[in-house]
């Protein structure tokens, strides 16, 4: 599961933080502050042993020591009572042919997902655009490392 966590505000006012399994595209949560400590009792909701076989999948050998792993922390969640667990199981159930594709070349989409994260962050906070040009240069200055921007009098204001 890959979580993304994102403020919004209401009506300019206050902020809400949102936790979202950016790869099944839901929304598993929506704090009422964007303190850590919030976040951090949130994440620690999900139990351990089932983040720390996730973790173990990824550092395995082989597709096939981690087609095991996985299939034991599926069979782990079958037992719970939490909805949301039992969610997250089917979920991964179906994508479980997917997430094995990691061995193959040892990468995720995560990069590409934060990517489009942060391009309809863009589009949110720059309230519409009348030209694509315009659109496209905003997302392409957003993505240049500080290093190569020009240095002049009205970047240093």
């Amino acid at each position: 599961m890959i979580i993304g966590i994102d403020e919004h505000s209401f009506r300019g006012q206050r902020m809400a933080t949102t936790i979202t399994d950016i790869s099944n595209h839901s929304l598993l949560a929506v704090l009422k502050d964007h303190r850590k400590q919030t976040i951090r009792v949130f994440l620690r909701s999900i139990p351990p042993e089932i983040k720390e076989k996730l973790r173990e999948m990824y550092r395995a050998n082989n597709r096939r020591q981690g087609e095991r792993i996985l299939d034991s922390v599926i069979a782990a969640m079958r037992v719970s009572e939490d909805g949301e667990i039992l969610c997250w199981r089917n979920m991964l159930r179906r994508w479980k042919e997917y997430i094995l594709n990691y061995f193959d070349n040892r990468t995720t989409n995560a990069y590409t997902e934060g990517v489009q994260t942060k391009i309809k962050k863009i589009k949110r906070v720059s309230y519409g655009f009348r030209k694509v040009e315009v659109y496209v240069r905003k997302i392409v200055l957003f993505f240049v490392p500080i290093a190569l921007l020009p240095i002049s009098s009205h970047f240093l204001l």
